[in-house]
């Protein structure tokens, strides 16, 4: 990877985060974020390319990161499991929910 092309971030609650965009930034990286409403600190997008989503908008994270010419994704920072049952998704979030509880697979799964 070339310290000028950009990088996603799925950002989860915690330190974690913020010292990952610290070392990016270092390192010349243009990271765009994806906070998780209700999880991701604020404080954490500013100063930087990102925004907000609901942990269930599959659809809409990747339509936005591709959109912004992100090919490489990373997932950090603390997570509470969801209650599945009440998520609300969009056209492929609920794709993927359906597949882990056709399967019977685990929420590791998802990742």
């Amino acid at each position: 990877m070339h310290a000028s092309e950009k990088i996603g971030l799925i950002a989860g609650h915690g330190e974690l985060p913020k010292m990952l965009l610290e070392r990016w930034k270092s390192l010349g990286y243009s990271p765009v974020i994806v906070a998780l409403s209700g999880v991701t600190d604020p404080v954490l997008l500013h100063g930087h390319e990102g925004r907000f989503f609901g942990i269930g908008q599959a659809g809409a994270i990747l339509s936005y990161l591709a959109a912004q010419n992100v090919r490489k994704i990373v997932l950090v920072g603390a997570l509470r499991r969801p209650n599945f049952w009440t998520l609300a998704t969009d056209a492929v979030g609920f794709m993927i929910l359906l597949k882990l509880l056709l399967r019977r697979m685990g929420d590791d799964s998802l990742l």
